[in-house]
């Protein structure tokens, strides 16, 4: 064997020889974590939206009236950047449909129909917890603009003409989730998203509306 790859080491009781050409063993510093750089992080989940208080702005037998929707369908496309191993930017559009089904106040029901759809445009600030391992939890939150439209097609049981408005307002979100990377290129996970608006002043057919919305995912 040729002796020139190797050196010499010697112990109280022992001469061996150690291979020069090995390498040591070392860390990988993105082990346990995806890896930085651009993502894109398609989702979809269900979408809850408490009922809505129309702010005094409609009001019935001296009550404020409530809008109650059926559970709805949530589409989200993160797209960003992972800074580093606790921190990534992200900008997230997405589409939220629920049905609406029934209007209340506190003395009589309403028999309300439409649709009601809703297009968050937010900037989302993500940490995530270190734990060098497959799994990573993580919290975040932010702020952005929200476009909602709603649309009554049924009154009372009875079909009317259509009347729709919609609405600009200003968005903010909250979340927290677990996310497990098979790869550094790929992972799945599981999020909780809570999404709300400043005061959403209507237009068109709903003009003088007013309302806030605050919408539940996962």
């Amino acid at each position: 064997v040729s002796q020139s790859r190797y050196i010499q080491a010697t112990s109280p009781n022992t001469t061996f020889l150690v291979d020069k050409t090995t390498t040591p063993a070392t860390s990988d510093p993105e082990a346990g974590f995806a890896k930085l750089g651009f993502y894109v992080s398609p989702q979809i989940g269900v979408s809850i939206v408490e009922d809505v208080n129309l702010n005094n702005s409609l009001t019935l037998n001296g009550g404020d009236v409530y809008i109650s929707l059926n559970n709805g369908v949530r589409f989200d496309l993160a797209m960003g950047g992972r800074v580093n191993e606790w921190l990534s930017i992200e900008f997230t559009p997405g589409l939220n449909y629920n049905q609406i089904v029934s209007g209340y106040n506190q003395n009589i029901a309403l028999t309300v129909q439409g649709d009601y759809w809703q297009v968050p445009l937010m900037a989302n600030f993500i940490f995530t917890i270190p734990t060098q391992s497959m799994w990573e939890p993580f919290l975040g939150g932010g702020i952005g603009g929200l476009y909602a439209n709603a649309s009554i097609t049924g009154l009372a049981g009875q079909g009317v003409p259509n009347t729709s408005g919609s609405s600009w307002s200003v968005g903010y979100s909250g979340l927290a989730g677990l996310n497990c990377n098979f790869t550094k290129d790929i992972s799945v996970g599981v999020v909780y998203k809570f999404t709300g608006t400043t005061e959403q002043n209507w237009s068109g057919g709903l003009d003088g509306l007013s309302t806030n919305t605050y919408t539940h995912s996962v």
